[in-house]
């Protein structure tokens, strides 16, 4: 399933040509689902990140949960893809149901940008989540976007 959003007010001929291409985990355990809690814009994300070159989505999926969390996953199924349009850049995000091993963990290895925002992980329930991308207000400029974004990519893939 592929989804477009476009920033408010923006005209075809204003879509930037700057694309940027990233790959996101839904993973569920328990009944709940993880997000990523970037303490420092108090702003609630997947796990997940860039596509880097030569990469395929599912495994730039995989890297960036490990990267992010220590967990080992494998993925189940591709669920949506999301474009979005803005000004300054286009995004297009793939997202994938992916299962983890709960018993093995690799050492978690955050970039700096990743440092600096204080990642930290977080368990809610599905209905939890959503309420809070729906309606969590985040000191990130692009923070209503990126929680958009998620709310909408778990909706279409659970």
């Amino acid at each position: 399933m592929l989804i477009e959003v476009y920033a408010d007010n923006l005209n075809k001929q204003d879509i930037s040509n700057n694309w940027h291409f990233a790959s996101r985990a839904i993973v569920l355990r328990e009944g709940k689902i993880l997000l990523l809690h970037a303490k420092k814009y108090d702003l609630y994300m997947l796990p997940g990140g860039r596509i880097e070159k030569d990469e395929t989505p599912e495994i730039a999926c995989i890297r960036e949960l490990e990267e992010e969390t220590g967990m080992l996953g494998k993925i189940v199924k591709k669920t949506v893809v999301i474009k979005e349009f803005f000004p300054e850049a286009s995004w297009e995000s793939h997202f994938f149901i992916v299962d983890v091993d709960s018993e093995k963990r690799n050492s978690i290895n955050f970039t700096e940008e990743e440092v600096t925002l204080q990642i930290e992980e977080k368990w809610f329930t599905v209905d939890e989540a959503l309420n809070l991308l729906d309606t969590h207000d985040s000191s990130f400029h692009m923070g209503a976007n990126i929680m958009q974004r998620e709310f909408i990519a778990i909706i279409n893939s659970l």
